[in-house]
């Protein structure tokens, strides 16, 4: 089992990690909600996912350190306008963990591209980058051979 860190808990970030909890890993979202924290880990729903049902391997935390403590790897998927400011905020926390970007576009004011970012604000981040289709359905369709293959203990 891997223990993975999501940095957002929006349709991706939570499809994403009820596809890695099914396949066996412990997964940490971090949402800056408590409401969404809430609805996550105990009601067992996600606001943008009305008919998924949460993984039993997944927990909700509105604290940085806790989801990333002891993580694996972190994916990052925030909305790119907020990339940079989340970012700060849990970069101490990173370390030597490989940060994956699963968000999509460009910093709007600097036209980076968010592992610019990422390696502007973190020059010695192990950064990757994973990107998707428009769809959440459609994307871990796409991904689910790579994910089940490579993510499994």
């Amino acid at each position: 089992m891997k223990k993975i860190a999501i940095i957002g808990s929006g349709s991706w970030g939570v499809a994403l990690a009820t596809h890695l909890a099914k396949g066996g890993n412990e997964v940490k979202i971090w949402s800056f909600n408590e409401e969404e924290k809430r609805l996550i880990n105990e009601e067992r729903k996600c606001k943008f996912l009305p008919e998924l049902e949460i993984h039993p391997n997944i927990t909700c935390y509105n604290d940085f350190k806790t989801v990333i403590e002891d993580a694996e790897f972190i994916l990052h998927v925030t909305p790119s306008k907020f990339t940079r400011e989340t970012f700060k905020q849990y970069k101490q926390y990173v370390g030597n963990i490989p940060v994956i970007i699963c968000s999509k576009g460009f910093e709007k004011e600097s036209l980076k591209t968010l592992d610019e970012v990422i390696l502007e604000e973190l020059p010695t981040a192990k950064v990757g980058v994973l990107s998707r289709a428009k769809s959440c359905r459609r994307s871990l369709n796409c991904y689910s051979n790579c994910f089940s293959s490579s993510l499994k203990t």
